[in-house]
């Protein structure tokens, strides 16, 4: 496992790498980056690569950690068997002092694969995988392991998070990073029902190419989840700062809202414009303030 600068993660364990683009969010992957630097290895990112040997990495530590699943590709890419999943699920079943926290853009696969638990044979699996017999008093949903469909605007969030919603779960989470537009949740659901979201995470993008976050779509977000009491958590602005949040200094570039075709003009009259200052220099204030609220379960 390794130390990340996830702030809300202690570690990211990657027993998969590498990923397939499904989306406009995918365009400026992160993670792909790190494989076209070499940092993660040497194949290519979109070779999924399984990796047996980082199973165990979470049995070899005692101390309780938050860790990200995955955050280097998709559990749930369709080219991962059922069987290297089920494996990895074992894991988390003996890891029961950590909290693992799963984000997919294919939550269709998370859902089938999760269809018919706790009554299926693969719960006897799981099981056997986790405690070496058929032992079947497995607690479900596993009640460390949260899961969580990551979006980027109103389309993805519409197609990806009624699906979770369909997927037995502790905890059910939304990244909404990179955010490319607004996202309301009327549409999609009702975030304070029995089947709701437990907590939004909120980010604009990052790196070469990265596209700029409007102020107003995280004002939204945030706006809903504090009425519906949902914990919001703020990340980042990204390489952009918009005009409203703070001095731009030394900027590099200008991104004018009001030109045609951006998506949600702005309410805000002095938020007309965001400014490409780099990622540490924007920060994450929002309206003057940090917002890292975290769901009482983490």
């Amino acid at each position: 496992m390794n130390r990340t600068a996830i702030e809300y993660l202690d570690y990211t364990w990657n027993p998969v790498t590498g990923c397939t683009p499904v989306s406009a969010g995918c365009e400026h992957c992160w993670a792909k980056r790190m494989h076209e630097r070499g940092i993660f290895g040497k194949q290519g990112f979109s070779e999924i690569q399984l990796h047996i040997l980082r199973l165990d990495e979470p049995l070899r530590r005692k101390k309780p950690a938050r860790i990200g699943v995955c955050f280097e590709g998709d559990l749930f890419h369709e080219q991962v068997p059922d069987k290297f999943i089920d494996q990895v699920f074992a894991v988390t079943v003996r890891c029961s002092q950590d909290v693992f926290l799963i984000l997919t853009k294919r939550p269709q696969r998370m859902m089938d694969y999760f269809s018919g638990y706790p009554d299926s044979p693969r719960t006897r699996f799981l099981a056997a995988e986790a405690y070496g017999h058929a032992r079947t008093e497995i607690e479900w949903p596993l009640p460390n392991v949260w899961l969580g469909v990551s979006v980027e605007d109103q389309a993805t969030a519409e197609e990806r998070i009624p699906l979770l919603l369909q997927t037995p779960a502790t905890v059910r989470w939304i990244s909404i990073e990179p955010m490319l537009g607004p996202v309301k949740f009327d549409p999609v659901c009702d975030i304070t029902g029995t089947l709701g979201i437990d907590w939004v995470v909120v980010g604009g993008e990052s790196g070469p190419g990265a596209r700029p976050v409007h102020p107003d779509w995280v004002r939204s977000v945030r706006d809903q989840c504090r009425a519906a009491g949902v914990p919001f958590y703020f990340k980042q602005w990204g390489e952009w700062l918009p005009q409203c949040q703070g001095p731009a200094r030394g900027w590099t570039a200008m991104h004018n809202w009001d030109q045609p075709g951006c998506p949600g003009l702005p309410v805000h009259g002095d938020c007309r414009c965001s400014f490409r200052v780099g990622k540490k220099a924007a920060g994450c204030l929002l309206d003057g303030r940090e917002w890292k609220e975290m769901t009482g379960l983490l």
